[in-house]
């Protein structure tokens, strides 16, 4: 029987308790995560383990999400593995929606949320990416269906 590969989830945001408890949460449904504080640990993170989706802060102590989508698009081993990126911020202003939209983002989550709308926000995106095939649909049974809709 061959081994199913979980979603890969970069969570990079410099308020570690926040980030840990999400982290925690979403592996609990599936996921396999890492964190990272900053954007330089982002990188790294980023070229060596090259997750699927990456649940960005807009604002990290030594970067922000703009500069790791910018990285994603123009680092060359990058390029192919079409990761999809969600801004977590607590500024809501058209000017930061509109500039992580046309940066590539596929969403945008406005601080405080509540963990588990990140969890269907993941959800939705891998199903519109085709990946939900990855995760073993038991672990997604306790998220109702009609829950997803954004």
């Amino acid at each position: 029987m061959a081994k199913i590969e979980k979603i890969k989830v970069l969570i990079a945001d410099d308020d570690g308790q926040t980030s840990r408890q999400l982290a925690n949460f979403i592996s609990d449904h599936g996921f396999d995560c890492r964190l990272a504080s900053n954007g330089n640990e982002a990188r790294q993170v980023l070229l060596s383990w090259k997750p699927k989706l990456i649940l960005a802060d807009l604002m990290l102590p030594d970067g922000n999400a703009y500069a790791l989508m910018d990285f994603i698009k123009n680092e060359p081993s990058l390029r192919h593995h079409f990761i999809h990126t969600i801004v977590m911020s607590g500024h809501n202003n058209k000017f930061n929606v509109k500039q992580a939209f046309d940066k590539g983002a596929k969403d945008y989550l406005v601080k405080p949320f509540k963990i588990q709308d990140v969890l269907q926000r993941l959800v939705f995106h891998c199903r519109s990416s085709k990946n939900l095939k990855e995760i073993k649909q038991k672990e997604f049974k306790k998220i109702d269906e009609s829950s997803l809709m954004l």
